[in-house]
């Protein structure tokens, strides 16, 4: 296990993220999801995830919900996974 360690705290957090694509329509394929999952990994330590896939997923000229210019609904949901294994998640 990987610690973040800084000048007063040691710490360890690992998170589960479910994003919702607007409209929550069905638009993702194997293509563009692993488009997207390539830009999460290149920027998770910046925390711009939505940003970052919705610009590359554009760029690729993959459709977005209605034609309209975001990917995503602004929402998210965001739950500590208390060091569970990748596997059992």
């Amino acid at each position: 296990m990987e610690f973040s360690r800084d000048r007063n705290s040691v710490s360890s957090l690992q998170a589960h993220l479910v994003f919702v694509t607007k409209y929550r329509r069905k638009i993702l394929t194997q293509e563009s999801s692993r488009l997207i999952e390539e830009s999460f990994q290149s920027v998770a330590k910046g925390n711009s995830l939505k940003g970052v896939s919705s610009r590359k997923y554009g760029q690729a000229k993959l459709p977005k919900p209605y034609g309209k210019a975001a990917l995503w609904s602004p929402s998210y949901f965001v739950s500590s996974v208390g060091g569970a294994p990748l596997k059992v998640l």
